[in-house]
This record gives C-alpha cells, structure tokens and sequence, in this order.
C-alpha cells in the first residue's frame, strides 16, 4: 500500500506579494493533487469564525481533519493542519 502526501504552505490563502485571496485556486490545486494526506502550514481563522477558511472546502473529501492554533494575532488566529481521506487513530498537542 501507498500513501500520497501533500505538504504546503499556504500563505493565509492570500498571494505572496498583492496579498490577494487565492484560496478557490489554492482549493482546486489541492483537489487536482488527489493526495491521502495533507499536510498544510499557515492557516488562518478570522476572528469570530469556526473554521479554518481553506479547509472547509476540502471536508468532503478529506474529512479526517486535525486543526491547531500556532499563532494568536489581534485578527485571528494562524495554524497548522493534517487532513487525511484515513481516519486518524491518535494525536497529541
């Protein structure tokens, strides 16, 4: 058996430099890469949201899903996530 593993970073969602939302490409190049597991760094979670922006729309079908904080800003909160189409037996923070 093997396993497919995408790891990126993600940047917010937003472009490097204009600081543009990307995240619907950012999306859809994740979906094109058909991985097993998901490794994403930078994340972002506005303040006053639930979830993290990105990852609600890779749920379906990643929905084994591990979310923590890294980083508390005054506009939200940055983290890192594991998405896995496998359920994810344990984890430790």
């Amino acid at each position: 058996m093997s396993i497919h593993v995408l790891s990126y970073n993600i940047h917010w969602g937003l472009s490097a430099f204009r600081k543009v939302d990307v995240s619907a490409s950012l999306s859809d190049f994740i979906h094109s890469a058909e991985a097993d597991v998901i490794l994403l760094q930078e994340l972002w979670l506005p303040k006053g949201t639930l979830e993290y922006i990105i990852v609600e729309t890779l749920k379906e079908v990643w929905p084994h899903q591990i979310c923590v904080a890294t980083a508390l800003l005054p506009k939200g909160e940055q983290g890192n996530g594991i998405l896995s189409r496998h359920s994810i037996m344990d984890w430790k923070q």
